[in-house]
C-alpha cells in the first residue's frame, strides 16, 4: 500500500506542476525563433532610426524643443492708493496675459503657419483651449507679486520675441485701466487737499482773530501750538493726503514699471521623447519577451496535435459539435 502511494504521488505531481526544466527545454527548443525574432527586430529598428534618416526618409520632424521662461515684477499699490484706485494689477495683468484676443495678434505673426486660414473666432477658441495652459502658461505668486510667464517651442529667439510681445500689450492694457483713475484720484485729493488747507486757514484766522495781536512772537508761537493742538486731525488727514498725491504721481510718472522684467528670458531644454538608444533597446526588449511567448504558444499547438483526444475536441468546436 505504501509503495503505491509512494509511485503515485510522484507521478500526479509531475503531471499537475509546471517544472523550470520543462521552461528551459521550451526555449532551447525554439531557441531560433527567440533570438532570430529579437535580432530581426533589433536589426530592423537600427535601420528605422538610423539609417532611413541618413537617406533622407523620416516619418515625423525631430525638433528639438525648449521651454523659454522669465519672471515678472507686478508692483503692488499702497492700501492708501487703493482707496482711489479700484485696480489689482496683479489680476488685471493676468487676465491680459491669458486673455486669447490680446494673444491673437503676436500669435499669429510670431507663432502661426503661413497658411494659417482660422477665423479670429476660431483662433480664440483654439488659444483657450490648446494654447493657453498647454504650451503657454502664466503663474503668479500673490505674496510677491511675481509673475512667471513661459513658452514651449523650438525657436528660443521667436518665444523671447513673443513673450515681450505679450508683455508690451499688457503693459499698454493696464495703462488704458489704470491712468483714467489715476486722473480721477489725483482730482480727486486736489479737491480735498484744498478743504482741508481751507479748513487750516479757517483755524488759523480764528485763533488769530481771538489774539487780537500777532506782533509779539510770543503770541505767535501760542496761535500756531494752540493750531497743531486743535487741528491736529486737519494736519494729519493733510499730511496723509499729500502722501497719496504724491504716490501717484509716482506711479504715472513711472507707469513703465508697474510690471518690470525680474530677469533675461530663461531657456530650458526639454528631455528628448524620440531617443534614438531608448527606442531601440525598448524594441529589442519587447521582441525578446513576445518570442519567449509564441515559443510557448508553438510549444502548446504541438502538444495538441500530439494528442489525439485534444485535436479532437478542436474539430468538434471547429464543427460546432458537443464534445
Amino acid at each position: 500500500m505504501n509503495d503505491k502511494m509512494e509511485h503515485s504521488i510522484p507521478a500526479s505531481y509531475d503531471d499537475d506542476t509546471i517544472s523550470l526544466i520543462d521552461l528551459l527545454a521550451v526555449t532551447i527548443r525554439y531557441r531560433i525563433v527567440i533570438l532570430g525574432g529579437t535580432i530581426l527586430v533589433f536589426i530592423v529598428a537600427l535601420a528605422v532610426v538610423y539609417g532611413m534618416p541618413a537617406l533622407g526618409i523620416t516619418f515625423d520632424e525631430d525638433v528639438e524643443r525648449f521651454r523659454v521662461e522669465q519672471k515678472f515684477q507686478v508692483q503692488a499699490l499702497s492700501p492708501e492708493v487703493r482707496n482711489y484706485v479700484d485696480v489689482n494689477l496683479m489680476t488685471a495683468f493676468l487676465d491680459v496675459m491669458t486673455d486669447p484676443l490680446i494673444l491673437q495678434g503676436p500669435y499669429r505673426n510670431l507663432l502661426g503657419d503661413d497658411d494659417d486660414q482660422r477665423s479670429p473666432e476660431q483662433l480664440a477658441t483654439f488659444l483657450t483651449n490648446d494654447f493657453i495652459g498647454n504650451s503657454f502658461t502664466v503663474s503668479a505668486d500673490a505674496a510677491s507679486g511675481v509673475v512667471t510667464v513661459t513658452l514651449t517651442t523650438d525657436d528660443t529667439e521667436v518665444a523671447r520675441v513673443f513673450l515681450g510681445a505679450i508683455v508690451e500689450r499688457a503693459r499698454q492694457e493696464l495703462s488704458v485701466r489704470v491712468e483714467p483713475q489715476l486722473a480721477r484720484a489725483q482730482m480727486t485729493i486736489a479737491t480735498a487737499l484744498d478743504t482741508t488747507t481751507n479748513s487750516i486757514d479757517q483755524l488759523l484766522i480764528q485763533r488769530i482773530g481771538e489774539a487780537g495781536t500777532v506782533d509779539d512772537p510770543a503770541v505767535i508761537a501760542s496761535i500756531l501750538t494752540n493750531v497743531s493742538t486743535s487741528g491736529a486731525g486737519l494736519l494729519m488727514e493733510l499730511y496723509d493726503l499729500n502722501y497719496v498725491r504724491n504716490q501717484i504721481l509716482n506711479i504715472k510718472g513711472n507707469a513703465g514699471t508697474l510690471i518690470a522684467p525680474i530677469n533675461q528670458a530663461i531657456v530650458y531644454a526639454l528631455p528628448d521623447s524620440d531617443n534614438p538608444r531608448m527606442v531601440i533597446v525598448i524594441a529589442t526588449i519587447t521582441a525578446f519577451f513576445l518570442t519567449v511567448f509564441l515559443a510557448f504558444v508553438l510549444e502548446y499547438m504541438r502538444r495538441v496535435r500530439n494528442d489525439p483526444e485534444e485535436m479532437g475536441k478542436l474539430r468538434a468546436a471547429w464543427r460546432r459539435e458537443d464534445v
